[in-house]
């Protein structure tokens, strides 16, 4: 079966590519036989649908001993996709009904044309970064060298492993009940994702007033940050990989029952984050601890308390940190008891204990909380009110554990984590004066960390990165969030900016299991990328290329401060292509096809692969020739 309107603005195309070959090659036309490939396909009409010999026609056509490296995807295609068929049935489907808004090559090629044309970059400087990403290697060194055949050399690229998950991911998405891709075009067209982009490129655009690391070493701080969660030393949780990003996305995205372990965490966090008093508050308190400099010091004093265990020492390998405990001991508290407790003359019921004890803290001056805890009108030292604590716990009859984990609250005393325990102090008032008091609800998320064993995971990756430079930039641009007016252009409509209450409707949007959230429709297939290590691997390859100084993809923001900002460009072409559920399942069916993943990712050193090929056409300057030739092509047939 044949469909013609989809491929007919493509068929003039197609022709130009015939012409586009490598040095040293004969021309198409003098090749074409009356009974040869060329003579045989007639793109007019759209490509057949069940059979895959005119893909092969279109292939040896184009592949005038140019395209060789590609030989091998477009024989996999003969691999029978989920309906038995070829894959290539499904691609001719695909490419036969594209969506309307993604057929009009010229509406297309338009919009493309706007950005570059308005752009101080160059396509080519973006092609060097994709060079960089099949080798995760700086541009010059591949240049230098020579685009690699060499399979290490491909796998070792950040563009292999994300291959090699495509089947992963496209099976995940048909096999889901829900439309995933089509939620995903609504998000991306959303009003809430646009405030995000156009803020991203006014702060990129900026020319003054942003905090230096966000404008010089950002790319190279983030290298850092995702080399060091490959940093499997320091782990103390003695079921580490050694890739604490990797364990923690694990660990958050593994399916239990229907739902993620994620979401069990976001259910008690709604009644917080569905709390606009709690908002107005939290904003306030941020804006003052930044300015009192007590967050500032947040990173360093949190480190402190998971290195060290429950009596103050270096935590030895798999011992509890004080962190870990300390959550342990909210966790195991958290129960409602209605125990009454008589001491020093004095009787009071407790409900929760957990509930109880971070009452008593945000009852506190946090300025004068290191020397005590004011209780009964009088001001008890830290281990007399750990010793309290502890009689709630035995009076209220909680366990051993319990018992074993109250030390870790005198360290909340300690001097290397003053400013720290005045921020958790002026939080917890925080969550007390919400629409009701939302300390039940914090202890609620604290206990399902530990139920569900996320707090090694969270301590491990806190380990890793709490250190680094990018921890202090993240504080350091905190006043883009809370005062973001201030860094924008005359001519932006500071309104449209994606700040703190934008931020924090996200999450409870998210947050919102049984209302406004997304989350449960991309179950399966976040459930799916948790239980792959391709895209982790990827994304530790991508922290190897930005480790090197000299790589482009360091200049990413810089190259991106050259495109012009989305409002002086129409980019309505593409929406909606997502939402398109025959066209999407037809597109999901052929990348779900692990034969051609692999075709597409395999190389070696006597077989040139489809990536090394890629590479070499920026290289050597092919793309260069193609694309103004195409320049050239469209202007004439305009």
């Amino acid at each position: 079966m044949r469909r013609g309107s989809s491929l007919r603005p493509l068929s003039s195309l197609l022709i130009l590519l015939t012409g586009c070959g490598l040095p040293n090659q004969s021309s198409w036309y003098d090749q074409l036989e009356a009974d040869g490939p060329c003579h045989r396909v007639n793109l007019l009409d759209g490509l057949n649908e069940d059979s895959t010999d005119e893909i092969n026609d279109v292939f040896d056509c184009l592949n005038q001993g140019n395209l060789e490296p590609l030989a091998t995807t477009i024989d996999a295609l003969e691999t029978p996709a989920r309906d038995d068929q070829p894959a290539g049935f499904a691609l001719a489907r695909t490419l036969n009904n594209l969506p309307t808004e993604a057929t009009d090559l010229w509406g297309l090629l338009d919009v493309a044309n706007d950005w570059f044309t308005n752009s101080e970059s160059d396509v080519s400087d973006w092609a060097h970064l994709g060079v960089e990403l099949i080798y995760a290697q700086p541009y010059q060194e591949v240049v230098e060298s020579g685009p690699s055949w060499r399979q290490s050399a491909v796998d070792n690229g950040v563009i292999s492993p994300l291959i090699s998950t495509m089947p992963f991911v496209a099976q995940a998405i048909l096999d889901s009940e829900e439309d995933v891709l089509s939620e995903i075009d609504d998000m991306l067209n959303s009003e809430r994702a646009d405030k995000l982009v156009t803020t991203f490129q006014e702060l990129i655009h900026a020319d003054e007033g942003l905090p230096s690391t966000l404008t010089d070493g950002l790319m190279l701080e983030l290298g850092e940050a995702l080399v060091a969660t490959q940093y499997g030393a320091n782990d103390r949780w003695p079921d580490s990989t050694g890739n604490s990003l990797n364990d923690l996305a694990q660990a958050l995205l593994t399916l239990e029952g229907d739902a993620l372990v994620l979401e069990s965490i976001l259910d008690p966090a709604s009644n917080i984050l569905g709390d606009s008093l709690i908002e107005t508050k939290l904003r306030a308190v941020i804006g003052e601890l930044y300015d009192d400099g007590h967050i500032a010091e947040l990173p360093s004093q949190l480190l402190v308390l998971v290195s060290t265990d429950t009596s103050g020492g270096t935590v030895a390998s798999g011992e509890d940190s004080a962190f870990v405990s300390l959550l342990r001991l909210l966790a195991e508290a958290n129960q409602d008891l209605d125990c009454s407790v008589g001491i020093w003359g004095w009787g009071f019921d407790v409900s929760n204990p957990s509930v109880w004890f971070l009452q008593q803290l945000a009852a506190q001056d946090p300025e004068e909380a290191a020397s005590g805890v004011e209780i009964f009108g009088s001001t008890l030292s830290w281990s007399v009110f750990q010793e309290l604590f502890g009689y709630v716990g035995s009076q209220c009859g909680l366990g051993s554990q319990f018992e074993d984990d109250l030390e870790a609250v005198q360290r909340l005393s300690d001097e290397e984590v003053d400013d720290m325990l005045v921020v958790m102090m002026r939080f917890l008032q925080a969550f007390e004066e919400g629409q009701s008091d939302r300390i039940p609800d914090l202890v609620n998320v604290v206990s399902a960390l530990h139920t569900e064993s996320l707090t090694e995971p969270f301590e491990e990756i806190l380990r890793d990165l709490l250190p680094l430079p990018i921890t202090d930039t993240l504080i350091e641009s905190l006043p883009l969030l809370l005062e973001p007016a201030s860094y924008y252009s005359d001519e932006f409509d500071a309104s449209q900016a994606f700040d703190f209450e934008e931020l924090w409707h996200l999450l409870e949007a998210t947050a919102d299991l049984n209302g406004a959230s997304p989350l449960p429709k991309f179950r399966l297939l976040l459930g799916t990328l948790g239980e792959q290590t391709h895209p982790w691997t990827a994304i530790a390859h991508l922290g190897d290329l930005l480790s090197h100084e000299e790589a482009k993809m360091v200049s990413l923001l810089e190259l991106f401060a050259t495109l012009p900002r989305s409002k002086d460009t129409d980019t309505s072409q593409t929406a909606g292509v997502l939402s398109d559920q025959a066209w999407t399942e037809d597109l999901m069916t052929t990348l779900e096809t692990d034969a051609l993943a692999v075709a597409m990712t395999t190389s070696s050193e006597s077989d040139e692969g489809a990536l090394p090929f890629a590479a070499r056409l920026v290289t050597n300057g092919t793309l260069d020739s193609l694309l103004k030739s195409l320049e050239l092509a469209l202007e004439t047939m305009r």
